[in-house]
């Protein structure tokens, strides 16, 4: 789990909330309820550790519950999770109410692309089951929001996020309404200081990281660290993924489109 999801429930004040090295590290017999989100991107630590074994036990008369989706999956190592087969019982949650339409319909294509290719290479039952999934995920609303997908030069995708934040602006949006998430720290570097410039030209703008998303800031981020967040109005800037990610391009890509609740905008360089 990244450190943003604990700030934020911290904030809450509504349960002890630690990342998973701090879980690990720490003791916690005194625990009844575990609750663990963002599952599917856990690790296991180097020295052996299993955060699986260690909740399970502590919350053996309590709850234990655990939130993932493997869709979202932002690396390829083991996650300690048991087999796909032991992973019993299941809730599965297929009726969409955060994205609007025409973005939730993005995402089932996202979706399906992966089951076709990512999950392919693993065990026959969980694809199957992930299948189910695409096939049983509907939007609970017919609101459409808005939805583009553009490759355009450097330049000009710079030219046209400025624009459309100024439109924004006019039409009444704010700064918290707005993220922009980049893949990865090159890309973060590459369009944090032009686009800022620009925008402070015409208006007093402020750019935040994840961290610190209650703020009155655009969001300028990563797609991991703002995952488990979301706001109005997303910019995904050039999702292209490093060569030795290429196998979790497409669940990164799904992971940023679904931090859009209302506008969801993929902007892709032209090489």
């Amino acid at each position: 789990m990244n450190l943003i999801i604990p700030s934020f429930f911290r904030k809450q004040d509504i349960s002890q909330c630690v990342t998973r090295l701090t879980f690990m590290r720490e003791d916690f017999s005194m625990v009844k309820h575990i609750v663990v989100d963002e599952a599917q991107n856990f690790r296991k630590d180097e020295d052996d550790k299993d955060w699986y074994k260690k909740a399970k036990k502590i919350s053996k008369n309590g709850v234990f519950w655990i939130f993932l989706d493997y869709f979202q999956t932002s690396h390829t190592e083991y996650n300690s999770l048991p087999q796909f087969e032991d992973q019993n019982p299941i809730v599965c949650l297929t009726v969409g109410v955060r994205n609007g339409s025409s973005i939730h319909d993005f995402i089932i294509q996202k979706m399906r692309n992966i089951v076709s290719s990512w999950f392919s290479e693993r065990e026959v039952r969980m694809k199957d089951h992930m299948e189910e999934l695409c096939n049983n995920a509907n939007c609970a609303h017919t609101f459409s929001g808005k939805f583009k997908t553009l490759k355009k030069t450097q330049s000009e995708i710079i030219d046209f996020v400025i624009l459309t934040i100024q439109t924004l602006f006019s039409q009444g949006h704010s700064c918290k309404d707005i993220a922009i998430l980049c893949c990865t720290k090159e890309e973060c570097v590459k369009y944090y200081s032009p686009l800022l410039l620009q925008l402070r030209k015409k208006k007093k703008v402020n750019f935040a990281q994840a961290d610190d998303t209650d703020k009155n800031s655009i969001v300028f981020d990563s797609i991991r660290r703002f995952s488990g967040l979301e706001r109005n109005i997303v910019f995904v800037m050039n999702p292209v993924v490093h060569k030795y990610q290429q196998e979790i391009g497409e669940n990164l890509l799904l992971s940023a489109a679904s931090r859009a609740r209302t506008q969801l905008y993929v902007l892709y360089e032209k090489q």
